[in-house]
């Protein structure tokens, strides 16, 4: 009986489940990327969903416009408890330099709003049994406004790679 009870928590509660990585929220701190350097600050969130802590290492978040790089930094190393979830303050240097030399900047900023794509990838693991290490990678819709300097994030896609 011990030995059923035990295999049913092993399929279910000590499953390792994959954590999810999302950009909650962007801010702008200074700067108007079009026309020079802006710092914008990302609210990284990690959820864990299983019954053990994601300790995760040090990963990073880059911002694409278009295929070009315009921003990157690193994300600190941390923990997610069982269940828990932990937000990040990650802020990222967008470069106006970069920036400038993607073609399609001049029409994106007559439209006002430029459309861009964070990236966010965090390495880590789980042990609940056995040790699973995993590499969580989210890709998130950036809109930032031209006029006002506001940046939204819209919806994230979200891949593990074991």
């Amino acid at each position: 009986m011990a030995g059923m009870f035990f295999l049913i928590l092993l399929f279910t509660a000590f499953r390792i489940k994959d954590p999810h990585v999302a950009v909650a929220g962007l801010t702008t701190t200074n700067g108007t990327a079009a026309v020079g350097n802006a710092t914008v600050l990302a609210d990284v969130k990690v959820r864990n969903p299983n019954a053990a802590a994601f300790r995760f290492g040090h990963g990073e978040a880059t911002i694409y416009y278009g295929d070009t790089v315009v921003g990157e930094t690193a994300t600190p190393p941390g923990r997610a408890k069982a269940g828990g979830t932990v937000h990040m303050s990650v802020a990222v240097e967008i470069s106006g330099e970069k920036l400038s030399g993607v073609p399609q900047l001049r029409e994106d900023v007559e439209s006002g709003t430029l459309m861009m794509s964070c990236v966010t990838r965090i390495p880590g693991d789980v042990k609940i049994i056995t040790k699973k290490h995993m590499v969580v990678k989210a890709i998130c819709a950036v809109n930032y406004d031209y006029a006002t300097g506001q940046v939204t994030a819209g919806r994230c896609a979200q891949y593990i790679i074991s």
